[in-house]
């Protein structure tokens, strides 16, 4: 074999080895940037599922005096508690059954959303309509990630 068919073959051989490490790099960086985003999606449906049933549960208070600052009537208050209750044990037991969790969490981004337009109705000031708005923006991306859009 020749100087120069030796040569030829080193650089054949050296590209295809530059080759597939870059395609197992990108395999590589790929695959953990999906787990990153499942692990952001895990986190956020479990921070917006705990958050909500903490909210509904232990600070009632709270909820009984917004209510009545927009003019909602105790039985929809109810109906709203007792399905976000129902939603949060949803996104909770979707961590276990994965097929529940982006149906849960395009339902709790909906009623993210009515909170927003409620607290925009009723004037409310920026920072009381920060958690809604972080819930609603959580929920959302949980929902597309479920789905395979994002």
């Amino acid at each position: 074999m020749s100087h120069q068919n030796y040569q030829l073959c080193y650089i054949i051989e050296f590209e295809i080895t530059q080759l597939s490490c870059g395609l197992v790099f990108r395999f590589f960086v790929t695959l953990n940037k999906s787990m990153v985003m499942e692990h952001i999606s895990l986190l956020s449906q479990t921070t917006v599922a705990v958050s909500v049933l903490i909210v509904w549960v232990f600070r009632y208070h709270n909820v009984i005096t917004e209510f009545q600052q927009f003019g909602y009537s105790d039985v929809f208050r109810n109906f709203v508690g007792a399905s976000k209750i129902a939603i949060s044990t949803l996104l909770l037991t979707g961590i276990w059954y994965a097929e529940l969790t982006p149906y849960a969490a395009l339902g709790m981004a909906a009623f993210m959303l009515a909170a927003q337009l409620s607290h925009l109705k009723a004037k409310n000031p920026f920072l009381q309509r920060l958690p809604s708005l972080v819930f609603l923006l959580m929920s959302a991306f949980v929902a597309l990630f479920h789905f395979g859009t994002i």
